[in-house]
């Protein structure tokens, strides 16, 4: 109930999005019985692509002597995405389930999990 009343009051489209990958990672990697590595790898790259997208700068342009790169690779969550989403509670949740996960899990499922966890 709780979680119905932040998201809808969430008026920010990046807010909205990092809430429901959080949700996503709450049912298929934190709460699930059996967790897919790779749908854990899935969510959180989708996670880093979506809060740290490259935006152009001005002051990139103007200081670019030649060069083409002009884009800055900035991260856009702000404190107040932070606590409305609760994202950070999530992640640590599911570092703890990845750990969980790669300890029971198959040697060839082991590499799979800990490129989940560099990803957390």
């Amino acid at each position: 109930m709780k979680d119905q009343a932040l998201s809808s009051k969430s008026s920010h489209p990046l807010e909205q999005t990092i809430s429901s990958i959080g949700k996503s990672l709450l049912t298929d990697v934190v709460d699930a019985i059996d967790p897919s590595p790779e749908r854990a790898t899935d969510i959180l790259l989708t996670l880093q692509n979506e809060s740290c997208k490259q935006k152009p700068t001005a002051a990139a342009a103007s200081n670019n002597n030649g060069s083409n790169d002009t884009n800055d690779n900035t991260c856009i969550v702000t404190i107040a995405i932070l606590e409305n989403t609760r994202i950070g509670k999530t992640l640590t949740k599911t570092v703890k389930a990845c750990k969980r996960h790669k300890r029971t899990a198959s040697q060839e499922e082991t590499p799979q999990w800990e490129k989940a966890l560099e990803l957390a």
